[in-house]
């Protein structure tokens, strides 16, 4: 777990890319830090498992220095059922369809992105374990950044705390630059490749809707996809699409809730490949169109 959450983490900002039950909790805050800033709890693991070397008072205190994976550009993870790329300051994160245990969120496919420690692409969070009545959590699949059908959520949600057990025969792989997942109706595939982010759905169902949520930002609709100061995406398919730039529920910290702007793809019943390009750094006139 300490080699994984350094493979998360952002040196600069010490932000990671949110998963699942991400409530925003601080085990010990000795420094004072924000929730969002791994670095302290990855001093005190990588002192208390031999990382690296350090002084035991100052590494409980969290203070130090820590080791993140920048070197590392691609890792899979079956078991734990997440993979990810990086390329400098990006970071890209995609929740696997297989796994060791069952998912507690309704998450097969769902891919971060974070860039320069500001997510780009993000997951929702969790908001509460026991929402009020007439509210719902923020586990199920219209809420990540994934294909849904007919509403459902993949995989199926069996109670309030869990979700169907993914199968361990799903296809999956990493190599340099380049994420692959295939379950039974849906194939990813993720290059992360000079500031660009690209992600490929081949879908073998139609009526599907894929989910972009986004950052929060001035975000602008065109007809290919949208764009913000800070970022663009561009959308082409083999078929009938429709684009529309709409809001969805976010959970920054457990029991606070926000809305994001949220890029909804609707593909036609003849639509089998959606391709999404993903354009980190400040947008121009060419990236608009």
């Amino acid at each position: 777990m300490t080699r994984w959450l350094a493979r998360l983490t952002d040196a600069a900002t010490g932000r990671t890319p949110r998963l699942g039950h991400d409530d925003g909790t601080v085990l010990y805050d000795a420094l004072g830090s924000h929730p969002d800033d791994a670095r302290p709890c990855l001093v005190r693991a990588q002192a208390a498992f031999g990382e690296h070397a350090a002084e035991p008072f100052a590494a409980l205190a969290g203070i130090g220095t820590a080791t993140t994976s920048d070197g590392e550009r691609v890792w899979l993870d079956r078991d734990g059922g997440t993979a990810g790329l990086r390329d400098g300051p990006t970071i890209v994160l995609l929740r696997l369809p297989c796994g060791r245990f069952a998912p507690g969120q309704g998450d097969v496919m769902h891919v971060s992105v974070m860039h320069e420690g500001q997510e780009v692409l993000r997951d929702a969070g969790s908001y509460l374990y026991n929402p009020p009545g007439g509210e719902g959590d923020l586990a199920g699949t219209r809420h990540h950044s994934t294909v849904q059908w007919g509403g459902q959520d993949r995989p199926p949600r069996l109670s309030r705390w869990v979700f169907a057990t993914l199968p361990r025969t799903a296809s999956v792989a990493a190599e340099a630059g380049r994420l692959f997942a295939r379950d039974r109706h849906h194939t990813r595939t993720v290059v992360l490749r000079d500031g660009l982010c690209t992600v490929i759905d081949q879908l073998d169902r139609p009526d599907a809707v894929l989910r972009w949520r986004l950052q929060p930002d001035r975000w602008v609709k065109t007809e290919a996809g949208a764009y913000s100061p800070s970022c663009s995406l561009t959308v082409r398919a083999d078929g009938e699409v429709g684009l529309r730039l709409g809001w969805g529920w976010d959970s920054p910290a457990y029991g606070r809730k926000q809305v994001l702007p949220v890029l909804e793809v609707r593909c036609g019943r003849g639509t089998r490949c959606v391709v999404t390009v993903v354009r980190m750094g400040p947008t121009s006139c060419a990236n608009r169109r």
